[in-house]
């Protein structure tokens, strides 16, 4: 299974998690279920009158562009990238995830407290292991036992850090869910949520205050559809002020995905259209070995990032408004430089 589907998987997983963990023991039957759509529509933003894009500039935003795509592929959401994990990695479940491990631990405790049936709201404060705790916050809106329209739940952070391979987190973190659909095991097969983080900082990576939005959905045993929706999300990542308003929209099978981002990406301050001229696609490989995506300013000047096959490298262009071809800026450039690398 390639690492897009596992991280959606993982994203739905985490807030199931975090919403049943005061609702334990659950019920049979779905009538908390609502139907889940997930949209399709390509996403456009028009870039600021301030953003001017030139072949001397073009080389500054392979960073920021690189660690974008690679949060995608990753699942996810870029944001609070490690030294050795893509962006947003963290939070979108991957191995290690503070987040994550907050979400088991909240649901363990739930597990051990005898309760048998939920009680509306309740609210945990739970260790970390390694250093400080959290409060868990989880309002069972309906009080069914099970994940449903309405549900949340949230998490404040203070100096929590669960071993020595976790940054230390703070700040807050909510969810809210807008419609869900359950299996036979009460588990969903579908979710649309919303994520809304205020001061959610790693410590030695970056902060990220904002919102966004996703909706999964698992279309069969092994194809699942889903997108992130970004919206004015500000994040600071490698010592840089970004926003994201933008979306990514993708479709994973067993060992096949592909996806692309349409929006908007601000880079200290100014707003360049984000558009993918060709998906993404991954074909059991972690990075992808095709797709090309297009930063864009107000005159229509690009700067083009090209993934190459192979799943290693990516050359990064850079076209004038009105050209017929692009100028390579930098070419063969390695996905893992940027992982480990700030700039």
């Amino acid at each position: 299974m390639n690492i897009l589907k596992q991280n959606f998987r993982r994203n739905a997983g985490l807030v199931g998690a975090a919403l049943l963990a005061a609702a334990c023991g659950g019920g049979g039957g779905d009538s908390g279920s609502t139907a889940v759509v997930v949209p399709t529509a390509v996403r456009a933003v028009a870039a600021s009158a301030s953003s001017d894009l030139t072949l001397a500039n073009a080389g500054s935003f392979a960073g920021v562009l690189a660690r974008t795509v690679m949060g995608a592929a990753d699942g996810g959401v870029s944001v609070l990238a490690s030294s050795r994990e893509s962006p947003m990695a963290r939070l979108s479940g991957h191995r290690g995830s503070t987040l994550r491990m907050a979400a088991n631990a909240a649901a363990r405790g739930a597990a051990g407290s005898g309760r048998e049936a939920a009680q509306g709201i309740t609210v945990e404060t739970v260790a970390c292991g390694l250093s400080g705790s959290f409060v868990v916050t989880v309002n069972d809106a309906d009080d069914n036992q099970r994940l449903s329209r309405g549900d949340s739940a949230s998490f404040v952070f203070t100096n929590c850090a669960f071993d020595a391979t976790t940054p230390a987190v703070n700040g807050s973190l909510s969810f809210v869910v807008n419609a869900v659909e359950l299996d036979s095991q009460q588990e969903p097969a579908a979710l649309d949520a919303t994520i809304t983080l205020t001061g959610f900082a790693e410590a030695g990576f970056g902060t990220l205050s904002g919102s966004f939005r996703i909706w999964y959905r698992d279309e069969s045993l092994t194809s699942t559809r889903q997108r992130i929706s970004y919206i004015d999300t500000a994040v600071t990542e490698q010592g840089q002020a970004l926003v994201y308003n933008f979306d990514i929209y993708g479709v994973a099978g067993a060992t096949t995905a592909t996806f692309d981002l349409n929006g908007a990406l601000t880079v200290a301050g100014t707003t360049y259209s984000m558009v993918t001229t060709t998906a993404f696609s991954q074909n059991g490989v972690a990075l992808p070995d095709a797709g090309v995506v297009e930063l864009r300013d107000a005159a229509g000047d690009r700067v083009i990032l090209r993934a190459l096959n192979g799943g290693t490298n990516f050359d990064l262009e850079f076209q004038a408004a009105g050209a017929t071809t692009p100028t390579v800026v930098q070419s063969g450039l390695f996905w893992s430089f940027y992982r480990l690398n700030a700039n």
